[in-house]
């Protein structure tokens, strides 16, 4: 045994509780963490700890062989108390609300005066778990010191779920016990649920403190013994975990199977408390509304009520059908593939909805570059909506939209960029704005609000809430993983699916945590997020290309190209840096910097492209620039057009020269909004001595813009995000293409080929979040072995 202590026992400052102070944290506090009770008091620096668990913490301290010191005052005082602690546990006494507090055994339930109980020395996180529909701590400390017996009873059956231990009084348990023998035949169907508290059933159905729905079975029961009791649910179970709670069994349930089970007449017969049955009741709602949801989802046309006929009339089928969903909906979300008009959609559907006064202004929040995309929309198919964009400095800003708020202007649209809302004096202008004019909203792209902590999903939150109708359009809208939904659901329903915190929602789907944070995602619990993802598809309206508009094949073709020469020198260098870098990693340092070694493994995709992206003296020829010369040749001989996606500035710049013979305009950050708008339309011009080829970096030019006029798609490089890739991939692709399309994929090295795989698999990802099918929960970053063998190679 070591004679370092590694934490010391003793008394809090006001000698009514035991704290432990880690001296040596490491081997400490996962023993602590281990012991049921034990709190850490953020303020103190020390964790609480259940005095009739300090004999357990010491031994498990002593099977370590580590040392943990009592400080004498706190020992004498336990000796001194110990024998009528020990009768307190044993339950061979009854104990007074003085016995208990003597004895250090808390949080304590004393009868008041005034026939009322109080909850004494319950922490802060104790009376959150028993109390969670109380919202602030002052509000539940005050109510858990006046609790009538019903709630007392109430905040048993919690402590019970939450394996919190509560000591009573010998006149709180007499009284609860009086309670009983009243209401000891009572837990009949249509229950309350207080009653639980002091009566157990041989088995019920009530909701646990998370209000999911469980089955309550009084004694020890296995796994096994649950299986022998619902033997037609032994191959797919309606049940996600089953835990002992103090002589009862808790079998938690799946939302998905409640309405299958209770068809079964033996467990229909089982009592079900009164809110049960409440959520059973809004389980069928929510049945029913899935059931709207397939419905509309197979709906091949619609045939449309509405004033505008003669746009109606125009309209692609799945476009109709996707308007009467929004109308019917008060908040939707619209996942249809890109390239399927959404935009023409919203549009039409807001203008019926203005037309019978639901709303009076359609707020667009989209990125940057579709500003330009919706207002050539209304331009083009609903003239008669007035629209309008914000000026470009703050002064003139503040007072465009003041004047839309008095009313001195009034556009039936309002467009504004991403980068924009999240102005503070802007989003403070759009909150007053919403909250005096029955909104529209309206969120293109709806992916770049995934993060919850980013200033842009928190300036849109503030005024989403005001407006009545909402609606999200993307066809991505879970480019990382399924935790990208949770921003996007609350900001359509403000937290009734998934919640109104992030976080208490994240440990419900995912095993959370890591050395350096708590909340970093370690996996996803299959089960859960299946739960939650049909929740999700309530308002979710996704039809795929394939299933509604007949375009001509897309082919994916692969062209192997070898680096030589200095480049591949160049090439070898930084991938023998990488190399070493990661075979010295150990694995939790790889998770820790996963991203930032994915960053650097692009320096070698930069010299496989173009080494003058890092180094502008160099002279040589690139190979994939050797390779797209025969690409442009067999294109333009053809008398198609082409567009090459690469993801750096210098590409663009020296490509846009080297095919200055066919008109070739470059479509990037730098290029001017207006600018970038001209040369689309001059790509996507039948004319003679139009643009032939347009040079894009899919950051900017992956979203909104329609270069159906090509027939090929060249990708220079690639980088891992795939929500650029999956965004640009679709832009030749869409409605209004007559031709056969190409994606070209350039792969110089071996790295080239496991960035290709893996935004394959964060495709295959998104197509399984998206049609709520099984998902598979495998790693979507690469592995350390699996990029080791890349370097390898």
């Amino acid at each position: 045994m070591t004679e370092k202590p590694v934490a010391i026992i003793r008394f809090n400052k006001s000698k009514d509780s035991i704290h432990l102070k880690v001296l040596a944290s490491r081997p400490a506090v996962k023993l602590i963490k281990s012991i049921a009770g034990a709190e850490y008091q953020s303020k103190a620096k020390e964790y609480s700890l259940p005095v009739e668990q300090i004999s357990l913490l010491i031994k498990k301290f002593q099977e370590k062989n580590q040392v943990v010191l009592v400080e004498q005052e706190t020992k004498d005082y336990l000796l001194e108390t110990q024998e009528l602690r020990s009768k307190i546990i044993n339950r061979e006494h009854q104990p007074t609300a003085t016995d208990l507090k003597n004895c250090l055994l808390f949080p304590l339930v004393q009868k008041n005066t005034d026939q009322t109980y109080g909850l004494k020395s319950a922490s802060t996180k104790k009376l959150k778990t028993l109390l969670p529909e109380i919202a602030h701590f002052n509000d539940r400390k005050q109510f858990s010191s006046k609790l009538k017996l019903q709630n007392l009873s109430e905040i048993i059956w919690k402590a019970r779920l939450a394996s919190v231990r509560i000591w009573l009084s010998k006149e709180a348990r007499s009284d609860l016990l009086a309670l009983r023998n009243k209401y000891l035949e009572s837990c009949t169907d249509g229950f309350s649920e207080w009653l639980l508290g002091v009566v157990t059933p041989e088995n019920c159905f009530t909701l646990d403190l998370n209000r999911r729905p469980v089955l309550i079975l009084k004694g020890q029961f296995s796994f096994k013994d649950l299986a022998r009791i619902f033997p037609d649910y032994l191959e797919d179970p309606f049940w996600e975990t089953v835990e002992e709670r103090e002589g009862v069994t808790l079998v938690t349930l799946y939302d998905s199977k409640l309405l299958e089970i209770f068809e079964t007449v033996e467990i229909a017969q089982i009592p079900k408390s009164q809110v049960f049955i409440d959520y059973l009741n809004k389980i069928r709602f929510r049945s029913q509304i899935l059931s709207e949801r397939d419905r509309f989802n197979q709906l091949k046309d619609f045939d449309l009520k509405i004033q505008n006929q003669s746009l109606a009339s125009k309209l692609y089928p799945h476009q109709r059908v996707a308007i009467a969903w929004i109308l019917k909906q008060q908040n939707c979300f619209i996942a249809d593939d890109m390239g399927l008009g959404k935009t023409l959609s919203v549009l039409t559907a807001y203008q019926e909805v203005k037309r019978n006064k639901g709303c009076e202004l359609l707020l667009v929040i989209c990125p940057n570059s579709l500003v330009l995309n919706w207002t050539e929309e209304i331009k083009r198919w609903l003239p008669e909506l007035t629209f309008a964009t914000t000026p470009d400095t703050k002064v003139t800003r503040i007072k465009f939209l003041k004047k839309i708020k008095e009313g001195i202007i009034k556009p039936d649209v309002l467009v504004i960029n991403y980068e924009e809302a999240r102005l503070g004096y802007v989003a403070l202008e759009l909150a007053e704005l919403t909250s005096s004019k029955k909104t529209f909203l309206c969120l293109d792209e709806s992916q770049r609000v995934k993060n919850p902590l980013s200033i842009t999903f928190k300036a849109i939150v503030k005024l989403a809430k005001y407006c009545p109708r909402r609606v999200l359009l993307s066809g991505t809208p879970s480019p990382r993983d399924f935790s990208d939904l949770w921003s996007q659901q609350f900001l359509l329903d403000q937290g009734e699916r998934f919640g109104a915190n992030y976080y208490e929602w994240l440990e419900k789907v995912a095993e959370l945590g890591s050395k350096w944070s708590r909340f970093s995602i370690k996996s996803f619990k299959p089960q859960a997020v299946q739960e939650y993802l049909y929740r999700f598809q309530e308002l979710l309206l996704r039809r795929k290309k394939s299933e509604v508009i007949n375009l001509p094949p897309k082919i994916f073709i692969r062209r192997d190209l070898k680096l030589t020469g200095d480049q591949l020198v160049r090439y070898d260098q930084i991938r023998e840096e990488l190399l070493v870098q990661l075979t010295t990693l150990a694995g939790e340092a790889y998770q820790r910097s996963i991203d930032n070694i994915l960053e650097q493994f692009l320096r070698a995709v930069q010299i496989a492209s173009n080494p003058r992206i890092v180094d502008s003296t160099w002279k040589g020829e690139p190979i994939k620039f050797q390779e797209l010369d025969q690409i442009v040749e067999e294109v333009i001989a053809q008398d198609q057009k082409l567009v090459i996606w690469t993801n750096f500035t210098e590409n663009v710049r020296e490509l846009v020269i080297r095919y200055q013979a066919y008109h070739t305009r470059p479509y990037y950050g730098e290029v001017k909004t207006i600018d970038r708008q001209k040369y689309v339309n001059e790509f996507q011009s039948s004319e003679a001595g139009s643009t032939k080829i347009l040079i894009a970096i899919p950051a900017a030019g992956g979203v909104g813009i329609n270069l159906t006029a090509a027939s090929c798609a060249v990708y220079l490089d690639k980088t891992w995000n795939a929500e650029h890739w999956l965004q640009s991939i679709d832009r030749i692709y869409r409605i209004g293409q007559t031709q056969s399309v190409n994606i070209i994929s350039l792969n110089a090295c071996s790295i080239d080929y496991i960035i290709s795989k893996n935004l394959k698999k964060k495709q295959e990802l998104l197509n399984q979040v998206m049609d709520a099918k099984e998902i598979d929960f495998r790693q979507i970053y690469p592995t350390q072995e699996e990029l080791i063998n890349v370097l390898k190679n």
